[in-house]
């Protein structure tokens, strides 16, 4: 059976492949972490995790009845970030927002 969502603190890295693969996620930011906390709310803003201050029963059973899962599929950066780096002189704002589209 495949996991359909991903308990974890609110680093970067898991919750980014968690969105990649279109898993709910339930997270707790590190106390006293400040980068946990902001990342915490971005992915709460963008809609993207629920989060809680910590891991109860009760928090976990209503995440898993009414958590929401969201995939996200970013355009790749890789053709522009080697154009960049071979044509250090050039503006690329325009194509940076672009991908961000």
């Amino acid at each position: 059976m495949l996991a359909t969502g991903l308990l974890t603190n609110a680093g970067f890295q898991l919750p980014a492949e968690a969105i990649y693969l279109g898993k709910k996620i339930l997270c707790k930011p590190l106390l006293g972490q400040p980068e946990q906390e902001h990342n915490a709310k971005t992915l709460k803003k963008l809609q993207h995790a629920t989060v809680c201050s910590k891991f109860t029963k009760e928090n976990i059973e209503l995440w898993i009845r009414y958590g929401k899962q969201k995939k996200e599929l970013y355009n790749d950066p890789i053709d522009l970030m080697i154009e960049i780096i071979e044509n250090p002189k050039k503006d690329f704002k325009n194509e940076i927002l672009k991908l961000w589209k």
